[in-house]
């Protein structure tokens, strides 16, 4: 089941991609529409709690800017999809930052909507399939690699961190790294930041989109800088 969040100022054109949705994927989806992104928002982040798999947003959103929603979003739940909605093509080129997986122009077509959502739920397999395995209080986790933002090693115990829960592990830092994939990186001997969840790197540390600083040591720092450049080099 995925959870699929809409967002128009038009009740017509919300109503629509509700009904199309429904149509054609039956019981494998939940959706839910908004006109405002107040509802929206306190829909996602006090009703879900951040449990929301694709988010469908209009750009224009009557005096809001659904960009800027869908960015405030992200900060906090990196892991939704976002497909972008407009009459406007123009407003294409600022569109990038919040990373949407798909853009559709009004009048929407029925069979370009499927493709988007499809598109997204590709994604989200992908991300589901990148789990590791934790035995944390006598109880074995497959935790999504997607959602943990970073490691630290406090106590020689490993506190592994989400955006509201955190496992605690008793293994060595050196052990536990060589599990995870590259968009892992050793920023410093107590902490390995996720360079999914870095919003930018400065001289006091990495500052990760939810606000959190990870600190970078003064001797990783250069090849912490080198990765994250790669990193985004790989993205554009």
């Amino acid at each position: 089941m995925y959870k699929i969040v809409i967002c128009d100022d038009s009740h017509e054109i919300a109503d629509y991609l509700e009904d199309a949705i429904a149509e054609c994927y039956h019981n494998e989806v939940n959706t839910v529409s908004f006109n405002n992104r107040f509802d929206l928002i306190d829909y996602v982040c006090e009703v879900a709690k951040g449990n929301v798999d694709i988010l469908m947003i209009d750009i224009n959103l009557g005096a809001d800017n659904g960009i800027e929603v869908a960015e405030l979003l992200k900060q906090s739940y990196p892991h939704i999809k976002i497909v972008f909605i407009t009459g406007y093509i123009d407003y294409a080129r600022d569109i990038f930052e919040a990373e949407p997986c798909f853009f559709l122009v009004k009048p929407i077509e029925t069979d370009r909507l499927i493709q988007a959502v499809d598109k997204a739920i590709s994604l989200i397999q992908e991300d589901r399939q990148r789990c590791i395995s934790i035995v944390t209080r006598g109880e074995i986790r497959n935790l999504q690699l997607s959602q943990i933002r970073y490691i630290e090693n406090r106590n020689r115990t490993l506190i592994i961190k989400e955006k509201n829960l955190y496992y605690e592990i008793h293994m060595k830092m050196d052990e536990f790294a060589e599990q995870l994939p590259e968009n892992f990186f050793r920023c410093h001997q107590s902490y390995i930041a996720n360079l999914d969840h870095i919003r930018e790197l400065t001289v006091d540390g990495a500052v990760l989109y939810s606000g959190e600083l990870i600190p970078v040591s003064r001797s990783k720092y250069g090849d912490v800088k080198k990765a994250f450049l790669n990193y985004l080099g790989q993205r554009i």
